[in-house]
């Protein structure tokens, strides 16, 4: 029955304005329905689809892909056209049964023995997070996922949470084991619900375009408290940034302004640095899988000596997370920090924080 309906779809997609003919682009998207698993490995056809002109024949042949797994009950695609007919929207429903979470684990060193019932705590208070006892979800493994970077976040911990999951359709089971790495010390941040107490007065727009370019970001959104859309509004909290920011010899010319009604505070912040060299640019690695070593920074853009520039600092941040830091197998992450050391100098450190991909196991068998 669904091969007829996809053979009615195709025939009617067909006859659209803006299509074959018109040679429009794919954009292939996963929508998983039950718990359906993680489609990175799985379903890859669903990507391979992106920036090629559309073909029928490719999506059908994803479709047939896709169905002919075991644990799939039901798959079925739905496309239409971007307003401006430049781009067709692909989208390829998933179906399986539910499965049961029988465990959630962590696989960690953790620093206190208070920490993991902490941990379980949290997450417990966000319904849509996983739990024992209820159904496995690619949402509810998002959920989670966010809701232990938000605690550690909320410490001042940056971490990577790598999934193990293991689902059993056989069973109607599903486990998941998350391996936690612990990277350097982060300005922490209120949590947000419902983590968090909710804030009646939230900042919702923070407006940096007028920070020139010699102003490290990272390092004043370190000492300001309404930096961040996390923020919550007080006169109080105003003017505690305000004095942050005119006591530091780093910059020359401060001016913050805020707008907007309670409920929606918007900061615009316009902000002239001094010229800073770089005395010292450090690479630090984290995780059992770091794999960018210090002399890796022998091939940066950025280097000691040079007036720090916030855009190559960027861009030196994303060489080393794209091109210089990754294995094959791991996931890596890389952040920058600044330590002014007067207001000439600046020693520039970006942490690497790397950690094992995700595991994903169906029915006994490893999915590579």
């Amino acid at each position: 029955m669904k091969w007829l309906l996809f053979a009615f779809y195709l025939s009617f997609m067909n006859q659209l304005p803006g299509g074959v003919h018109g040679h429009p682009i794919m954009k292939g998207q996963y929508l998983p329905k039950g718990s359906a698993p993680p489609e990175d490995k799985l379903f890859r056809c669903i990507y391979e689809l992106n920036d090629k002109p559309y073909s029928a024949e490719l999506v059908e042949n994803c479709l047939k892909s896709i169905s002919k797994n075991s644990f799939v009950q039901q798959a079925w695609v739905r496309r239409y056209n971007s307003e401006e007919g430049a781009r067709i929207f692909v989208e390829f429903f998933v179906m399986s049964r539910l499965l049961t979470v029988g465990e959630i684990s962590f696989a960690a060193e953790f620093k206190d023995e208070n920490e993991e019932t902490n941990l379980r705590e949290w997450l417990n208070k966000n319904p849509a997070a996983l739990r024992v006892g209820g159904y496995y979800t690619r949402d509810g493994e998002s959920t989670t996922w966010e809701g232990i970077r938000q605690f550690y976040r909320s410490r001042g911990v940056l971490v990577a949470a790598t999934a193990t999951e293991i689902l059993d359709y056989n069973a109607g089971k599903a486990r998941l084991i998350f391996q936690i790495t612990y990277a350097p010390k982060i300005p922490s941040r209120a949590a947000f619900p419902p983590y968090g107490n909710r804030c009646n007065d939230p900042m919702t727009y923070v407006n940096e375009t007028q920070i020139d370019k010699h102003v490290p970001i990272s390092y004043l959104e370190a000492k300001l408290g309404l930096s961040s859309n996390f923020g919550c509004f007080t006169t109080e909290a105003a003017q505690h940034d305000l004095d942050v920011l005119k006591s530091l010899p780093i910059l020359e010319n401060v001016d913050v302004s805020y707008k907007g009604k309670p409920g929606s505070r918007e900061v615009y912040y316009k902000i002239k640095g001094k010229p800073l060299a770089i005395r010292h640019l450090t690479i630090q690695s984290y995780g059992t899988h770091a794999s960018c070593v210090e002399s890796e920074k022998e091939k940066l853009n950025l280097r000691p000596g040079d007036i720090y520039l916030r855009s190559a600092a960027e861009a030196t941040r994303q060489e080393l997370q794209e091109k210089l830091c990754p294995q094959p197998g791991n996931w890596t992450e890389v952040t920058e920090q600044d330590f002014p050391v007067d207001d000439k100098q600046v020693d520039v450190v970006f942490n690497v924080l790397a950690a094992p991909m995700p595991s994903l196991v169906i029915n006994g068998i490893k999915i590579e």
